[in-house]
């Protein structure tokens, strides 16, 4: 994760978890507004609850009659993040909350954004209409990640943001590079196709920035090439040592690879080289103009 705006990959959301970074609201467990959401007399929800998950929609919005529909991409979502991190399930609750307008993920969240996770809280938020349908797949893969593997570079399991801003910072394009993986792609590019447009059109982002200024790149440029990086370490290294290298952190590529990172950064390069054609936009203008159809 689907609608005409929605198609257009991550870019909402790329939006909106960057200016978050950006602003440096990084918000203690005790200031969210999320862990009283489902409480609060301002917002009024129909729900859906199976065994794996519960659904929010805010009364009267798109979702609240669409939520049989959108169960099945949760689902969906949850089924395919597993399926890349190759884990056997995922035993938390999620909450999903689908929202009107970014100005109601704000009163959700304490953030402005098109889609924002809350991993330590186990709940995503969504925005949600006929123009924009939710981002399901990126921000049920980070609750899904966090939840089971913790932060890239952190404490195991423990899907709260470190307390050291630097390891935060540091493990960005691990963290969001999975998310953008687990999306469709820009259709009828992938994730792939795009980067390596980005690539021949001279805007491409070397590993050793990914790593320091993630959060301080392009959104759309740092999202898809920290994906596609992602993509490639998955197909030509496997998941034990991505999973180790999300541990360890980003700056242990070499420990893990058994290559300096130059080598890995040459050869996702050359991947992105041979990325067919059909994968790939005409130009980038055709992503960042339009947009996707």
């Amino acid at each position: 994760m689907r609608g005409v705006i929605a198609a257009t990959l991550v870019a909402g959301v790329v939006i909106a978890v960057v200016a978050r970074r950006r602003a440096g609201s990084r918000r203690t467990e005790s200031a969210e507004p999320i862990a009283t959401a489902t409480s609060n007399a301002a917002l009024q929800w129909d729900s859906l609850v199976t065994p794996a998950f519960t659904l929010y929609a805010q009364r009267g919005g798109y979702a609240a009659d669409r939520l049989p529909e959108l169960r099945s991409e949760v689902d969906s979502a949850i089924t395919h993040a597993l399926e890349i991190l190759g884990e056997p399930g995922y035993r938390a609750h999620l909450r999903v909350f689908y929202v009107r307008s970014r100005e109601d993920v704000k009163a959700v969240t304490g953030m402005a954004g098109m889609g924002i996770t809350r991993a330590a809280y186990n709940a995503v938020v969504l925005v949600a209409a006929d123009t924009s349908r939710p981002a399901h797949r990126h921000e049920v893969m980070h609750a899904v990640s966090l939840r089971l593997w913790g932060q890239p570079g952190a404490t195991p399991g423990d899907p709260r943001e470190p307390s050291n801003a630097a390891v935060f910072y540091r493990g960005g394009w691990l963290r969001e590079g999975l998310a953008t993986t687990a999306d469709k792609g820009c259709v009828p590019w992938s994730v792939r196709g795009i980067a390596a447009q980005m690539v021949a059109e001279n805007e491409r982002i070397p590993l050793d920035t990914l790593t320091a200024a993630f959060y301080q790149k392009d959104g759309l440029s740092a999202y898809l090439q920290g994906g596609s990086l992602v993509q490639f370490l998955l197909l030509a290294y496997g998941r034990d040592r991505f999973k180790r290298l999300w541990h360890l952190g980003a700056d242990s590529i070499a420990a893990v690879y058994g290559k300096p990172s130059a080598t890995i950064e040459a050869e996702w390069l050359g991947w992105l080289k041979a990325t067919p054609e059909a994968e790939r936009p005409p130009s980038l203008a055709a992503v960042r103009g339009p947009g996707c159809k």
